[in-house]
């Protein structure tokens, strides 16, 4: 949240560039995924919680969403995720989820070019 790390500031508004940023799950939460599931309607209970802010954050959301965190480690871009999450999630509904997932501080995007250790935090807009 407070680092001396470059400032990352995602193109919420640009579908086509926010595929190319990458993912990756904070260190501020720890959370534990529910089991792989077939029944991609169901939701999901996902529980986040952070030491550090004494935060838990109880959350229902869908299988693909469940399968986008499992792949959130950096290395991946969010066009890469995507392609791998059947069935397929649509473009404004996955930036909304993005984009609070990132408020919350729950995951990090990187954006294109820049090295995992050098991206930051920062709200989308600043």
């Amino acid at each position: 949240m407070f680092t001396r790390r470059l400032v990352a500031n995602p193109p919420w508004e640009n579908h086509e560039a926010l595929l190319a940023w990458h993912l990756k799950l904070t260190e501020l939460y720890t959370v534990r995924l529910p089991k792989r599931s077939r029944l991609w309607q169901t939701l999901r209970a996902v529980t986040f919680k952070s030491a550090p802010t004494n935060t838990r954050i109880d959350w229902q959301m869908p299988e693909s969403e469940v399968k986008i965190l499992r792949q959130s480690n950096g290395h991946r871009s969010v066009g890469e995720i995507i392609d791998r999450v059947r069935p397929c999630v649509a473009a404004d509904l996955l930036q909304q989820q993005l984009y609070l997932l990132h408020q919350l501080l729950v995951i990090e995007l990187v954006g294109p070019g820049l090295s995992h250790d050098r991206a930051g935090f920062s709200p989308p807009g600043h």
